[in-house]
């Protein structure tokens, strides 16, 4: 599992923790993963036409947008 994640706080120990927003070349390297995206809604629709954009199938990926910190 790798886990993109903007933040200076580090939360996860166990896994590979990449400390920026994923490229389209991370999602084409993992298209036939499976995606769960949250944060800002600004965020996750341009992460969410990334991934469609890139090929990845529908139910392949999950969006949970959150509000409040825009």
């Amino acid at each position: 599992m790798k886990v993109f994640y903007e933040s200076d706080e580090r939360i996860f120990d166990d896994v590979e923790v990449i400390p920026r927003m994923p490229s389209k070349e991370d999602v084409e390297a993992h298209k036939d993963g499976f995606f769960y995206i949250s944060g800002t809604p600004t965020d996750t629709k341009e992460i969410t036409v990334m991934l469609v954009n890139a090929g990845v199938k529908p139910g392949r990926f999950v969006s949970e947008p959150f509000s409040g910190y825009e």
